[in-house]
C-alpha cells in the first residue's frame, strides 16, 4: 500500500505539475469541466493501481503454490482489500488537492514528503501491534482516518478486532474520503489555473468556503 499510494501520488501530482507549466491544463479545461477532471484522474489512478494490485496479487499467488506456504493469515483478506482501496481513494484525493497546488516540482515533492511520513507511521508502530494487537493506543490510531488503512494491515492478520471496531473505524474512513474530496474539488478548481507564487492558508480557506 506504501508503495502504490507513493508512485501512483507522486506520478499524479508531477503530471499536474507538468500540465500547469506547460499550460496544458488550460487547453483541458476548455474540453471539461474542472470536476470532470479532477474525478478522471481520481479514477485513471485507481484504476492504474488496481493493474498493478492484479499483478502483484499474481505473483504472490505464483510464490505461495511454488513455495508451499501454508498458514498464511487470509481470514481478513476481504476487509484488508476494502482497506486499501478506501484508502487508496483518500490519499488520491489528498494527492489532486496537493496538486493542484504546486507550481513546481520542488513545492510537489516538500507536500508529497509529508504525506510520506504519515504512511510510515504504522511500519514504526508495527513493532507495538505484535506484542498488543489490541492497546487502546493502536485502536485510537485505528479511528484516524489518514492512517486507518494502514493500522487495519497492520492489525489484521494478527488479531481480529470487535465488530464495532472495524464498522466505526470503516465509517469514519468513508466520512472522511466524502469530505476531503469535496474539499479537494474546491481546491482543485482555483487552484489547478494558479501559477507563481503558492496560496497561502487564508486564501486556500476562502476557495473551501467558496
Amino acid at each position: 500500500m506504501l508503495i502504490m499510494i507513493l508512485t501512483s501520488g507522486q506520478m499524479l501530482v508531477r503530471s499536474m505539475v507538468e500540465e500547469k507549466s506547460n499550460r496544458i491544463i488550460e487547453v483541458l479545461i476548455s474540453s471539461c469541466s474542472p470536476m470532470d477532471l479532477m474525478f478522471g484522474k481520481i479514477v485513471g489512478i485507481s484504476m492504474l493501481a488496481v493493474v498493478q494490485v492484479l499483478f502483484l496479487t499474481t505473483i504472490g499467488v505464483v510464490l505461495v503454490y511454488t513455495v508451499q506456504i501454508s498458514n498464511l493469515p487470509l481470514d481478513n483478506l476481504w476487509l484488508m482489500v476494502l482497506c486499501f482501496f478506501l484508502g487508496f481513494l483518500l490519499y488520491a484525493a489528498i494527492f489532486v488537492a496537493f496538486g493542484s497546488l504546486a507550481s513546481t516540482e520542488q513545492e510537489a515533492q516538500q507536500m508529497t514528503g509529508y504525506l510520506s511520513m504519515l504512511l510510515m507511521l504504522p511500519i514504526i508502530i508495527a513493532f507495538i501491534a505484535t506484542q498488543s494487537p489490541n492497546s487502546p493506543v493502536l485502536i485510537v490510531l485505528t479511528m484516524i482516518p489518514l492512517i486507518t488503512p494502514q493500522m487495519m494491515f497492520v492489525r489484521l492478520p494478527i488479531t481480529s478486532p470487535p465488530t464495532w471496531e472495524i464498522a466505526l473505524s470503516l465509517f469514519i474512513l468513508v466520512s472522511s474520503i466524502i469530505i476531503v474530496t469535496w474539499i479537494a474539488a474546491k481546491i482543485f478548481r482555483v487552484g489547478i489555473l494558479l501559477t507563481g507564487k503558492r496560496p497561502g492558508l487564508g486564501e486556500i480557506l476562502r476557495w473551501i468556503r467558496s
